[in-house]
């Protein structure tokens, strides 16, 4: 370890080492989620079909025919429809809306999140993940604002620089990622949120 520096270790700091990564075509570790009780069959089941689906997008050609097949599925039962979530900028926007834990927001809609992201789906260094995306349009509490976190990788110690904040019941269901039990808080920038109440921001949006 570097002198002076504090590193933290628990199971997130570790599973790296204790694990190896999953290819699409393993399905048994979901044959366990089902037998433990963790999630039912059918909900294996599509954790299964989405990673596999989201696989051959990445690795195989037909893409666009893919996806509307896959949306044309969605739209007969009702489903959320995938969405290409990389924005187009380089340098990304923030907005100051002064959020404290107990204020309600709104989570704006998909689109107007990714005109603030870039193509690495960040704005200013913050992923937005497709496991936020099912809360888009709702309202939620503030929970806290979030300054520093462990980064997983390292176990050091990070501050988040510029406004961060996570929502009371808003946690990843593991929906995309094969079911993970995790449950974490996503982190949601400013510029992401709304006030519910309709009150304006301090400014508008600044690059």
């Amino acid at each position: 370890p570097e002198a002076g520096v504090t590193y933290y270790r628990c199971q997130a700091t570790e599973v790296l080492r204790a694990s190896r990564p999953l290819g699409w075509f393993e399905p048994m570790h979901l044959l366990r989620d089902v037998v433990s009780g963790n999630v039912g069959a059918w909900q294996a089941f599509k954790g299964w079909a989405w990673y596999a689906f989201r696989w051959s997008t990445e690795n195989l050609r037909g893409y666009k025919l893919q996806m509307r097949l896959f949306n044309a599925i969605q739209r007969l039962r009702g489903g959320m429809p995938y969405q290409d979530l990389p924005g187009t900028l380089t340098r990304t926007p923030h907005q100051v809306l002064g959020l404290e834990p107990g204020e309600r927001v709104r989570v704006k809609a998909v689109p107007e999140i990714r005109a603030t992201i870039d193509r690495n789906q960040k704005n200013r260094g913050l992923y937005f993940d497709r496991e936020m995306t099912p809360f888009c349009g709702g309202t939620y509490t503030v929970r806290a604002r979030v300054s520093r976190i462990i980064e997983e990788k390292t176990g050091r110690m990070i501050t988040i620089p510029g406004d961060c904040v996570i929502l009371d019941d808003v946690v990843c269901a593991g929906k995309y990622h094969m079911w993970c039990p995790r449950a974490i808080f996503p982190y949601w920038r400013e510029i992401w949120l709304e006030r519910a109440d309709g009150a304006p921001a301090p400014g508008g949006p600044m690059t």
